[in-house]
């Protein structure tokens, strides 16, 4: 695999703020048929207040002269305590020749990966806003386990464990096992085991640890998405408008059908999963049911939603860890008789990114309210978000 550092060019040129400026608790990236990355940072304006004036918002596509990424944002007000957020471009650039396939970033915050069509990798330093490294591999899927190693899955159906050292991506390990191209993977908030789905019809389960596959399962449907629960008890497999319910043991627990094509799936609890689908519906699932069900069900664009992502963690923290130590996923909390917020962020292929609010009361959510929106004005294929934290000596 050829490589290729570019330690020297920087992104700066490209931002809204400089590399100094405050803390930044959330960001939200995206990748778009039209070769960019462009971040958002979320901005909170104005709190438990009455009246709260309207933010002049900025347009236009910082950078660079595009009509099609230039930036048309709303705010609305939210609840009897207002709080105006806004999406506030904070990047955007042109890394690759070709659609964004994926995106990743890792558990700090501070490095982002991309892969595109145009078969090239790149790495970023989002505190720096500077590219690292630019690298060839035709990469499908991607994901950070720990503070600095990103694994990849590959059309060609390995999947490539990179430890992140300095400004430079180091193969530490090739998976080899899938006889055709990696669709989707997971890791186990523990960080141990990894789940890959291939066009091969095969499930397969990693040790992270030996390096080696445990199990291989065998499905009917080619699959396009794999999803660990955030305790690491259940997983999901989505097949087409189908989504399999697994307990960690690989025992099939349900079978859920929906009307259209699964594209993205997030827990946004311990319990609670939404399906994001090609109508632009988002479909809310309770685990913690005697039968997996749905609780809730929100019209959230009006075309294909691409990817849904969960900003806030109401039950805490999950299982992940900084570390590359070994962590113990939490178990389930105990359901929670006070009125939780949940908020999350959804990308469709329109180009509109959206903020909601939510709020879980036992086993129930109600109240759905759009908080934020923005158009990029480019078609969205991915998105991430980064929760990161920005020093002024970075």
């Amino acid at each position: 695999m050829q490589q290729s550092t570019h330690k020297s060019r920087s992104l700066t040129h490209m931002m809204t703020n400089d590399a100094n400026s405050d803390e930044t608790d959330l960001e939200i990236i995206v990748g778009t048929y039209e070769d960019y990355v462009v971040g958002y940072q979320v901005e909170s304006i104005v709190k438990n207040t009455q009246e709260a004036p309207r933010k002049k918002l900025k347009n236009g596509h910082v950078g660079q002269s595009s009509e099609k990424l230039s930036a048309q944002k709303k705010t609305k007000q939210t609840s009897a305590s207002i709080e105006l957020l806004d999406l506030e471009q904070s990047f955007a650039v042109r890394c690759h020749s070709g659609m964004v396939r994926c995106l990743a970033a890792s558990s700090s915050g501070r490095l982002v990966f991309s892969a595109g069509n145009d078969e090239m990798m790149n790495l970023f330093n989002l505190n720096k806003r500077k590219l690292l490294q630019t690298s060839e591999g035709s990469v499908s899927c991607a994901q950070f386990v720990g503070k600095s190693h990103l694994i990849c899955g590959l059309d060609d159906g390995d999947i490539h464990i990179y430890e992140c050292k300095g400004s430079n991506m180091i193969l530490a390990k090739t998976l080899k096992g899938h006889t055709a191209g990696v669709v989707s993977m997971d890791a186990h908030p523990s960080g141990k085991v990894l789940l890959s789905v291939s066009k091969d019809h095969t499930v397969r389960t990693w040790n992270l640890i030996k390096g080696r596959c445990a199990y291989v399962t065998q499905i009917k449907a080619e699959s396009q998405l794999v999803k660990w629960s955030r305790t690491g008890s259940e997983f999901l497999i989505a097949a087409n408008n189908e989504i399999y319910l697994y307990n960690n043991s690989g025992n099939l627990r349900q079978r859920i059908k929906l009307g259209k094509r699964v594209n993205s799936i997030e827990f946004i609890t311990n319990d609670i999963f939404a399906v994001a689908i090609d109508s632009g519906r988002l479909e809310f699932f309770n685990m913690s049911l005697d039968e997996c069900s749905s609780v809730m069900t929100l019209e959230a664009h009006g075309t294909r939603i691409k990817s849904i992502k969960c900003l806030n963690d109401p039950d805490g923290d999950s299982g992940n860890s900084d570390d590359d130590n070994e962590t113990t996923p939490k178990q389930k909390s105990t359901k929670t008789t006070t009125a939780t917020n949940i908020r999350f962020a959804t990308a469709a292929s329109d180009g509109t990114i959206k903020v909601w609010s939510i709020t879980r009361l036992r086993d129930t959510l109600k109240d759905p309210r759009e908080l934020v929106m923005v158009d990029s004005g480019a078609r969205i294929t991915c998105m991430i978000v980064s929760k990161r934290i920005m020093s002024r000596s970075e």
